[in-house]
């Protein structure tokens, strides 16, 4: 059977971390969501919203 495309793709892993911090400091209001592309990868990060990470 075919497959339904035909795409050069293949799986790799991803690890993902979470962190609990202080809503002060992470929270929506104070940290903005970001990108970081480097030599040794790419790191992104987001707010806490909701005391929800």
């Amino acid at each position: 059977m075919k497959p339904f495309v035909d795409l050069p793709i293949q799986a790799v892993r991803k690890t993902v971390g979470w962190f609990d911090v202080p809503e002060d400091l992470y929270g929506e209001a104070h940290f903005p969501g970001f990108t970081l592309a480097e030599r040794e990868g790419t790191y992104y990060g987001f707010p806490s919203i909701g005391e929800q990470a």
